[in-house]
């Protein structure tokens, strides 16, 4: 099967996903959120990868549910949502419909609320989105989706030259002054690749700046029934992942 285009793919979703009158955006649901010791999620639809691991695939991969917000009508249900003062989006792919999330992110952090953008930092990487534009007091969450080219295209459907731009949206970021662990970290998710292959891809990134290793946070794939369900359609079977209540299962171990 050829591989997919993930900037082409990302410029036909935005079609679908956002509204430049009003920077209106699609999410398909705004909730409080235990992960960073307790937030409020903007869930949002769309994504310019395929993961055979995706835990939202159902709205990444869709672009027909969800239900449109303007930047102030997000602000507002965010506020509403929990008594956090740490706001994300997730879900999709934020970067998609960018002057959403950036409108969104200027109004949160100008309330007093901290911002996470977590993305696979493509648009970042191609220069569709310049981190000049990324509003200071946004941290910027890059998940790495796999250690290598060719893990990255069997995990994600998206051809292999896209991984570089993974990798080149950290630099970017670090050549823009952002400091890792402070205003941006790499998120690299485990269990896609034998570890030989992470061995080696910690050893590229530390050669870029040791900070990215020292303050990388692992993403782990969680096995919920629809994401087994999805993995077993893709032929997919992950080295490392973790069950719902937190168990270890190892390739073998079951």
């Amino acid at each position: 099967m050829a591989c997919l285009d993930p900037l082409r793919l990302a410029s036909r979703v935005e079609s679908e996903v956002y509204e430049p009158d009003g920077r209106a955006r699609k999410y398909w649901r705004i909730r409080a959120s235990r992960h960073y010791g307790g937030n409020v999620a903007g869930d949002v639809v769309g994504c310019n990868l395929r993961c055979a691991f995706c835990w939202a695939w159902r709205y990444a991969f869709n672009a027909r549910p969800g239900f449109y917000l303007t930047p102030r009508e997000a602000a507002a249900r965010i506020a509403r949502a929990g008594p956090y003062r740490l706001a994300r989006l997730t879900g999709g792919e934020p970067t998609i419909g960018w002057p959403h999330t950036r409108a969104l992110a200027d109004m949160l952090v100008g309330r007093g609320y901290e911002f996470v953008l977590e993305t696979n930092g493509l648009l970042i990487g191609s220069d569709r989105i310049d981190p000049g534009e990324i509003p200071r007091g946004m941290f910027v969450r890059i998940s790495v989706k796999a250690p290598s080219k060719e893990s990255f295209e069997k995990v994600t459907g998206a051809c292999g030259w896209a991984w570089d731009l993974q990798v080149r949206a950290l630099e970017k970021l670090l050549e823009a002054g952002f400091e890792p662990g402070r205003d941006f970290r790499a998120a690299v998710v485990l269990g896609v690749a034998p570890e030989r292959e992470y061995s080696l891809f910690f050893e590229k990134l530390a050669g870029i700046d040791a900070r990215l290793v020292e303050t990388m946070e692992p993403e782990y794939i969680v096995l919920y029934r629809h994401v087994v369900e999805l993995m077993s359609r893709r032929g997919f079977k992950p080295y490392l992942a973790l069950t719902p209540d937190g168990g270890v299962v190892r390739r073998g171990s079951r």
